[in-house]
């Protein structure tokens, strides 16, 4: 048992304590130890390849968890996208059409899910995808619900009077004569236009922000006005933000 190699580690920036890799004993290595001490070697080798192996993982585990999710979906977006282009290049390679390829390895289920992403995307409220047609019609859409009675009753006007009364110009002898609006219109129009007001007041388009930016602020309003108190006074008072937030200050 003398000749048992001992378990050794070295210092690594990842982790304090590294394993250091022990290889399987050759084969004039072997010839002078006895049976038992042969196999002790080989089982202390493979030890030490599982504590190297499991080292790795765990400095691959820590330098993952220190990025935020940001980084992390824009690591996988690229080695996505540069395994595609490999892909691509492959099939150029071999005269083939990537685009029809890639249809033909698609299944109707993967095409449907696809299509569906990318609808979905585009009715995202991200960015100026808030503002087109689509949005348009479906705010239009929904405030007419609330009208449905209104337009009901105008219908009903629309067809008891004659349609030069009812769309009188200025060579009619009727024009602005016709009957009034009620109370009731004159009141729906107002809420309508409260709730309007409302909504434009409560409206914030969706901004993505990274996950672990340094929030100091309760709104956007107060966002911008740190971001220039900040432009202006960080050079003088960053020591003192960072005594306080330490809880070192004097």
């Amino acid at each position: 048992m003398s000749n048992a190699i001992p378990f050794q580690y070295e210092n690594t920036p990842d982790l304090p304590r590294a394993p250091k890799e022990l290889h399987a004993p050759s084969e004039d290595e072997l010839s002078t130890m006895t049976p038992a001490q042969q196999r002790l070697a080989q089982l202390r080798a493979k030890a030490s390849a599982a504590r190297r192996k499991n080292h790795a993982e765990a400095v691959a585990e820590d330098a993952r968890n220190k990025e935020d999710a940001h980084t992390r979906a824009e690591k996988a977006r690229q080695e996505y996208k540069t395994k595609l282009e490999k892909e691509e290049e492959e099939l150029k390679e071999q005269g083939l059409d990537p685009k029809k390829e890639k249809m033909l390895n698609t299944t109707a289920a993967e095409a449907e899910y696809q299509n569906a992403w990318k609808d979905r995307k585009k009715d995202e409220s991200f960015g100026w995808g808030q503002f087109n047609t689509e949005k348009d019609y479906k705010v239009y859409h929904k405030r007419m619900k609330s009208a449905e009675k209104v337009f009901s009753q105008y219908d009903e006007a629309k067809d008891k009077t004659r349609e030069e009364d009812f769309f009188p110009t200025a060579h009619n002898l009727n024009y602005g004569q016709g009957k009034t609006d009620t109370k009731e219109k004159v009141e729906f129009l107002l809420d309508e236009m409260g709730k309007a007001r409302q909504k434009n007041r409560e409206f914030s388009r969706k901004r993505i922000a990274p996950e672990g930016a340094y929030v100091n602020y309760i709104n956007d309003r107060n966002k911008e006005f740190n971001r220039q108190v900040s432009k202006a006074y960080d050079k003088y008072t960053v020591e003192i933000r960072q005594n306080l937030e330490r809880g070192t200050a004097i």
